[in-house]
Order: C-alpha cells, then sequence, then structure tokens
C-alpha cells in the first residue's frame, strides 16, 4: 500500500523586491550623429544611382532575337571619286590611257563635250558591262559634276558627245577623269509613297517622263512597274517617220504579257505610253522589246535607277 505524501507548508515573506545588477555597458550620447550619417549615406546613394544604372543596363545581355536595322550610309553623290589628282587630264593633253583605251580628242564647244575612246589592248565589253563615268573638272582640278559613259561594247574607237549645260552652271569644264562605279558608291535616296507601299520615282527628259514604281522593305526599294511616256511634236523634221515606228512598236506589244502600250492622237502631235509589269513579263520578251537603258529589271534598287539616270541628263524626283 502506497504510503501518502505529506503536505508542505510554504510560508511567503513580505520582503520588499530588489534590483540586482548582472553587469554595466557604457555609452554615450550618439543619436544625433547618428542622423548625419544616415543623412549623408541618402545623398551619396543619390548621387551615385545614374552610374549604379548604368552599369546594371550594360551588364544586361542582349534580347538575342531582336532584330537590328541599319539605316544606310547616305553618300554625297557630288563628291568626286578621283583621290589621285594624276589621274584628272586637262582637256588640253592629247590623249591618256584608262583599263587598255586610250582617250583622245577631247575639246569642248560651247555646252558640248567630245572626245574619242579607242581600245588598245582592253576588254571590247568593258563599258558594256560596267559603269563608268566622266567626272568633270574646271582648269584647276575643282570637281564640277558627273556624267555616265553609255554602256556600249567599243571593238575599235567610238566617239561620244556629252551635254554639260547643267554642270557648267558651277564653272567651265577644263578637265575630266574617268572612273568605274558600282552600285556600292551610289547614294541611298528617299522615294515619295503614293499609295499603301508603294513608292514612285518621276524622272524626265526634254519630252519623256518615266514613273519607276517601287515597294519598300527594310529601307530597300524595290522596283516592280514601270510607266513611261515620250510626246512627239508635230512640229519635228521627221514626224511622219516616228509616227509610223511607234505604231508598228504598239501593234508588236500587243500580245506580250507584262506589257501594254498606247498611241494616243493629241492636237499638236501624239503620245506614246507604255506599261511595264516586272514581274509578269518573262526575261526573254524584256530583252528582246526592252533594250533601252531607261529600263531596269525587277528588284532593282532606287538609288540605282535615280544616281544613273541623273547622271545621264535626266531629272529625278
Amino acid at each position: 500500500m502506497a504510503r501518502k505524501k505529506q503536505k508542505e507548508n510554504i510560508v511567503i515573506q513580505p520582503t520588499e523586491l530588489v534590483p540586482t545588477t548582472i553587469g554595466t555597458i557604457n555609452t554615450k550620447e550618439s543619436g544625433p550623429i547618428f542622423v548625419i550619417i544616415l543623412i549623408a549615406l541618402f545623398l551619396i546613394g543619390i548621387f551615385f544611382l545614374d552610374k549604379v544604372n548604368d552599369f546594371l543596363n550594360n551588364r544586361t545581355p542582349e534580347t538575342p532575337n531582336a532584330p537590328v536595322v541599319e539605316k544606310p550610309i547616305e553618300k554625297d553623290p557630288e563628291e568626286p571619286s578621283t583621290e589621285n589628282e594624276s589621274e584628272i587630264h586637262l582637256l588640253t593633253e592629247e590623249s591618256f590611257l584608262v583599263e587598255g583605251f586610250e582617250v583622245s580628242n577631247m575639246s569642248l564647244i560651247d555646252q558640248t563635250l567630245s572626245l574619242k575612246i579607242t581600245r588598245k589592248e582592253g576588254n571590247k565589253d568593258l563599258f558594256l558591262n560596267q559603269n563608268y563615268y566622266l567626272e568633270l573638272y574646271n582648269a584647276e582640278k575643282t570637281f564640277l559634276g558627273r556624267l555616265k559613259i553609255e554602256n556600249i561594247s567599243i571593238i575599235n574607237s567610238r566617239n561620244f558627245t556629252f551635254d554639260v549645260t547643267s554642270i557648267q552652271k558651277n564653272g567651265t569644264v577644263g578637265a575630266l577623269s574617268i572612273v568605274l562605279k558600282t552600285e556600292n558608291d551610289y547614294p541611298y535616296i528617299e522615294v515619295n509613297e503614293t499609295n499603301s507601299n508603294e513608292y514612285t520615282l518621276v524622272c524626265s527628259k526634254e519630252e519623256e517622263s518615266i514613273s519607276y514604281i517601287f515597294s519598300k522593305e527594310n529601307d530597300k526599294y524595290s522596283l516592280n512597274e514601270i510607266e513611261k511616256e515620250i510626246t512627239v511634236s508635230q512640229n519635228e523634221n521627221d514626224y511622219d517617220t516616228q509616227l509610223e515606228e511607234y505604231t508598228t512598236l504598239v501593234d508588236s506589244l500587243e500580245e506580250i504579257e507584262g506589257l501594254r502600250a498606247t498611241l494616243t492622237p493629241l492636237s499638236v502631235g501624239f503620245r506614246y505610253s507604255i506599261n511595264v509589269k516586272l514581274n509578269t513579263i518573262s526575261e526573254s520578251d524584256y530583252n528582246k522589246y526592252l533594250k533601252e537603258n531607261t529600263y531596269y529589271k525587277a528588284k532593282t534598287e532606287a538609288k540605282v535607277i535615280a544616281f544613273e539616270l541623273e547622271t545621264s541628263g535626266y531629272t529625278c524626283e
């Protein structure tokens, strides 16, 4: 049998409680100094915030799929290509050589520049397959402007004449050089938008007007269509001959896919019009019927047309 535990009596003494010290900490009054330090740190943070932000941005990796579109570099079309002054020849010189061809008989009469190009050892198709230009200077060899040399074969020799009326507004032609230019040398141009994603460059010369119609993608204008109009006055000496030739031409183009030609009688003569759908016409028909240097193939860039026609006496806008 378990023994019962005897109950103990607990006595509470009514003694006043006294605090007991277990250690000491030495402190100083630092409240104001702490506030000043916080304000200083805050101001420093504001001052360096932009620098920290730039640092973090520079460390941010580029989005791999983000396209980078570079604006084509615009070149000054009036800047001469000839860097070596010895390649600039005065019109008084007897002759000089260019790529196996001799240039001679240079003369300027009023607004007409004449010269002769004779093949020596050069490729007969040099000027046919590549674009060569006359860069014209005054007698002190200050650049005035340039003109395109016709794309033709030279088997033996050819005589050339150039109208320099517009160029001589800047001074009298007294020297020239002959330079090769590629499409990379042509300056980028902007073309006026006429309809949604349809841009039109109009080039004109005397009684001829040509509209080149482009689409645009990634800052490049791509040729799709050509519309040409030529007005022939009945006052021209060969008016009857031209009327007969254009009538025959219109008849011959009637069944050609991608071409539409018309002849419109006028009170002062007639107007020949032709529309070319470059994405429709076959290559063989293009090569057979569109041999003039004012026709260009599909996807040709606007800068090519503008540069080549403006250096051939056309005004393009």
